[in-house]
């Protein structure tokens, strides 16, 4: 007797319709490793961990990860310059982050993961490298850089990504227009 295969059925078509991501995902590693620049500490962190799902250029990716550039419509800038959205960004990037938000009329359903294993002088150079270098023609004159201590003081609080995204809902009641759109997971 002969064994059967067994029928792959829709996990065959899954297959070929995640195929383009897989492949985006690959080549923007590849990119990113082969690109990175040793003068700019934040931006090889920022390629190395936060590009493939945001691109290299922070222009993000449909439906996934939102932009992070205030010219597409992402307000981490403007939030960022706020006590408030400072914090945010400490948390998003120390602890991650779940649920649907939108942003510039367009939905993102990612999970952005926590990036505890990088140091607090890692995150500070990814937060300085998203606002200052990539944002800076929209923040306040004044602007202060991130310091690692900000990270240092909330790596202990444990919190999960989906605590994160009430404390986004928050900050969109305390500042509104501070980030885009949020709406309730799931």
């Amino acid at each position: 007797m002969t064994p059967t295969r067994p029928s792959l059925g829709r996990h065959k078509i899954l297959q070929v319709r995640s195929m383009p991501r897989v492949l985006s995902f690959v080549l923007t590693t590849f990119f990113c490793v082969c690109t990175a620049n040793a003068n700019d500490a934040g931006e090889n962190l920022f390629l190395l961990h936060c590009a493939t799902c945001h691109m290299p250029a922070a222009i993000g990716l449909s439906g996934l990860a939102p932009p992070l550039l205030a010219s597409r419509g992402s307000a981490v800038a403007k939030s960022a310059a706020t006590d408030h959205g400072r914090s945010y960004l400490v948390k998003v990037l120390s602890f991650g982050l779940v649920g649907p938000i939108t942003v510039s009329g367009e939905r993102y359903s990612g999970l952005m993961p926590n990036f505890a294993k990088l140091s607090d002088s890692e995150l500070a150079s990814i937060a300085n490298h998203l606002i200052l270098t990539l944002n800076a023609d929209v923040l306040p004159a004044g602007f202060a850089a991130y310091r690692e201590a900000e990270f240092a003081e909330v790596r202990g609080k444990n919190l999960q990504p989906l605590d994160v995204f009430k404390l986004r809902r928050k900050l969109e009641s305390i500042i509104p227009g501070a980030t885009a759109t949020t709406r309730s997971p799931p």
